[in-house]
């Protein structure tokens, strides 16, 4: 397919936090879309042959118009899934499923093209399904529209997509869209925190982390608390952190420069202003 040789490594799993979780709702950084390769993927069906293609985005309709075209595809579904590669590696992809319409424009229908939009970044990556022959029948061969899917496209947490299905041939003048486009933004973050905890000689807790990327991102520290005995409860707390001081403008961190009382938690970022470790 059109991704490279090698896929990237798995995004790395989180280590179990019995006692702490930093909360933090910013974007990641951008990452490059890339597509599975393996296991090579098929899109044929009962009576209809199809072929997986690298796609340039450009299909040759645009520039060379045709005199008919099919309607766009119909029950456009997107949603959030995950596919294995190499050893097993778990990865994140878009599930990318349409059904065509059950008119006389299949008669003219020669694939689709897929365009996944990386809004971040602009960056887009397509993949064609091609068919030698139009589908024989108005439906499949179970008597339902023809239903299609894909899952190579290969995503990042946070990121924000739009997924756009074209039938082949494009319409190559004004007039109704022979495409539509659904937009998923996938949940979860790539920041990386490094949390640890220290308990200082007046009973309270230090913690310090890594804080994300973007200064005006704004963190809160869960602290649950695990009884010594049985017959005791537990003790959870939450504790806001305010954004890390860019160099130019210092400013104490609340909590940061030696502890605070036993019943609270001093969180300190990394690199922010009264940070000793």
């Amino acid at each position: 397919m059109g991704g490279p040789g090698v896929p990237p490594p798995p995004l790395p799993l989180p280590l179990p936090l019995p006692l702490l979780l930093p909360l933090l709702l910013p974007g990641p950084p951008a990452s490059a879309l890339w597509l599975l390769h393996f296991p090579t993927p098929n899109c044929s069906q009962p009576g209809l042959d199809c072929n997986v293609k690298n796609s340039t985005c450009l299909h040759r309709s645009w520039h060379q118009p045709p005199k008919w075209t099919p309607t766009a595809p119909r029950r456009l579904s997107v949603t959030l899934g995950s596919a294995r590669v190499g050893a097993g590696d778990l990865y994140p992809v878009l599930e990318i499923t349409w059904t065509v319409a059950t008119d006389g424009s299949i008669v003219c229908l020669r694939g689709a093209e897929l365009a996944v939009l990386q809004v971040s970044t602009n960056e887009v990556l397509c993949a064609e399904f091609e068919f030698p022959d139009s589908p024989p029948d108005q439906v499949g061969p179970d008597r339902n529209p023809w239903r299609f899917s894909f899952n190579r496209f290969v995503v990042e947490p946070g990121q924000l997509y739009e997924v756009t299905v074209h039938h082949l041939p494009k319409l190559g003048t004004d007039g109704d869209d022979n495409h539509h486009s659904k937009r998923l933004r996938v949940p979860g973050s790539l920041w990386e925190p490094d949390l640890t905890a220290e308990r200082l000689e007046n009973r309270s807790l230090r913690v310090t982390f890594t804080p994300w990327t973007e200064a005006s991102a704004h963190y809160q520290i869960l602290v649950d608390g695990f009884p010594e005995t049985s017959d005791k409860s537990c003790h959870q707390e939450f504790h806001p952190v305010a954004p890390v001081a860019p160099p130019s403008a210092p400013a104490r961190t609340p909590g940061a420069g030696g502890g605070v009382p036993s019943n609270e938690t001093g969180a300190v970022p990394r690199g922010a202003p009264g940070d000793r470790r």
